[in-house]
């Protein structure tokens, strides 16, 4: 498995740093959710979405491309919920984006 990592120039670094990224914005999506949950505005997502920026402009206008008009106002809670989604799968696709672009060239090992 370390063989992966180890077959690139800089495999172990770039693993180390996405690794890391990824963690921490595994912990602050968590929170965000949970304060979602928990009734508070979509505002809270405003740490998320400049953890996965640039990604998260993307994320953004695909968002607003859903279709949200017909959903009544007992299931409004949803839609930050989705907005929550969009911007993690952003973050979680910057990270491996980044991994690639970090590990470098194969080593002449």
């Amino acid at each position: 498995m370390l063989d992966r990592f180890h077959g690139r120039e800089n495999g172990v670094k770039a693993a180390t740093a996405t690794g890391g990224y990824t963690l921490v914005l595994l912990v602050v999506g968590i929170v965000i959710l949970i304060a979602l949950l928990g009734g508070k505005d979509s505002v809270v997502l405003w740490p998320l979405s400049l953890l996965a920026f640039p990604l998260s402009l993307i994320a953004y206008g695909l968002f607003t491309l859903l279709p949200l008009d017909g959903i009544s106002d007992e299931q409004r809670w949803i839609i930050p919920v989705v907005n929550w989604a969009f911007l993690l799968l952003a973050g979680l696709v910057q990270a491996w984006l980044l991994w690639l672009i970090l590990r470098g060239p194969k080593s002449k090992r």
